[in-house]
């Protein structure tokens, strides 16, 4: 999510003293310490319809993903590949409690196919990048990890008939709670980068 590091870049210009702590985690860990008031606020999305009772959503935009793999895979080159051929190959992918997986999960039911059985789960994109350029594995990577990687050398996207769908994201805050000053500014600012876009 790209409008993250912009939006903190412009809040410590404004505010060069204050102290600002960054967590990387799924979107349920996150709602839970969020809860728990360890977080002002979340950037991500909903994982259950529970949630939608606890917290306030605004949304900031939909992010697709890629279907990523080595250079010199052995899908690279082929065209429309077939997801069944896709499962046989390992796989490294968010937890099962996560939207992206439930969405590949839901994308392969629909077409009757066998979600794949040799899986790495991990929420660190430092280990999945690794992981698919030094091994045969495929993964969905959101849109702006994987085109940067692309662009670069270092992955390539597949052309499969799989047609992964955009999954929206936002701020998430405690419902009837107000945020702090200072998350509400970085609200603001996050917003106001939505509205630009």
């Amino acid at each position: 999510i790209s409008t993250i590091p912009v939006a903190l870049a412009e809040l410590k210009r404004r505010r060069p003293l204050l102290m600002i702590e960054l967590v990387e985690q799924t979107s349920d860990h996150l709602l839970d310490m969020l809860e728990n008031k360890q977080l002002d606020l979340v950037v991500g999305r909903f994982t259950n319809s529970r949630q939608q009772q606890r917290f306030d959503f605004q949304p900031l935009a939909e992010e697709p993903f890629w279907l990523v793999c080595k250079r010199d895979h052995t899908l690279c080159g082929q065209r429309d590949v077939h997801p069944a051929e896709l499962t046989r190959w390992p796989w490294v992918l968010y937890p099962f409690d996560t939207p992206m997986r439930q969405m590949l999960e839901q994308l392969l039911s629909q077409l009757h196919v066998a979600p794949p059985s040799n899986v790495i789960e991990t929420t660190s994109v430092q280990t999945t990048l690794h992981l698919l350029r030094n091994s045969e594995t495929l993964a969905l990577l959101p849109e702006a990890i994987a085109r940067q990687q692309v662009e670069q050398g270092l992955l390539s996207e597949l052309s499969t008939s799989l047609a992964t769908q955009s999954l929206k994201y936002g701020i998430l805050t405690r419902r009837h709670q107000a945020p702090s000053g200072n998350a509400q500014e970085l609200m603001e600012i996050l917003l106001q980068g939505r509205a630009e876009t």
